[in-house]
């Protein structure tokens, strides 16, 4: 069978198609593929994979979009888990790798510096009542800052585990 080259539609056994410029046989440029179980790629391939501006569709409504390499996020993006989250910001292999904010369902949000989809840096994290978290950040858990909780408490220092250190700690109330 011949290496399909430019323009064409191709249809598999499976029941998947695909659209676009081909160049040997696969995906080279603009394109889409669509799956039977629901899953749609599109925008920019390069050796059938998404490589470049993009968005892929999962049957789930999960929705990918932004900067593709080797059909991973590497770059500006966003994720929208319609039950879970919805992420946006700086991605390295589908994961928050920089600055990005991701935002819950239930109100809650994380904000700031990410490596590996969690908070590590700088961030801010405001729960879905009110209490907020806003300092240095490791694996998605407040290291030291300020805790202001919703019923005023102020909570100062360094933390453990999400706990208080008690022996740097300033504890007061807002006025």
């Amino acid at each position: 069978m011949a290496e399909l080259n430019g323009q064409g539609i191709m249809t598999y056994p499976d029941g998947r198609e695909e659209e676009g410029n081909y160049q040997s046989g696969n995906l080279n440029g603009k394109g889409k593929k669509t799956f039977p179980q629901g899953r749609i790629e599109e925008g920019y391939f390069k050796d059938d994979q998404l490589n470049g501006e993009g968005k892929i569709i999962l049957p789930s409504a999960v929705i990918y979009k932004g900067v593709f390499q080797n059909n991973k996020l590497n770059g500006q993006g966003f994720i929208v888990h319609p039950l879970e989250k919805t992420v946006v910001g700086e991605f390295k292999n589908d994961q928050l790798n920089g600055r990005g904010k991701s935002s819950y369902p239930n109100g809650k949000t994380e904000e700031g510096e990410f490596i590996l989809g969690k908070l590590n840096g700088n961030g801010k994290i405001i729960y879905p009542r009110g209490t907020t978290e806003e300092g240095l950040f490791g694996a998605g858990n407040i290291q030291a800052g300020k805790r202001i909780r919703h019923t005023g408490e102020i909570q100062t220092g360094k933390f453990q585990r999400g706990g208080i250190s008690i022996q740097e700690s300033k504890l007061s109330q807002m006025e």
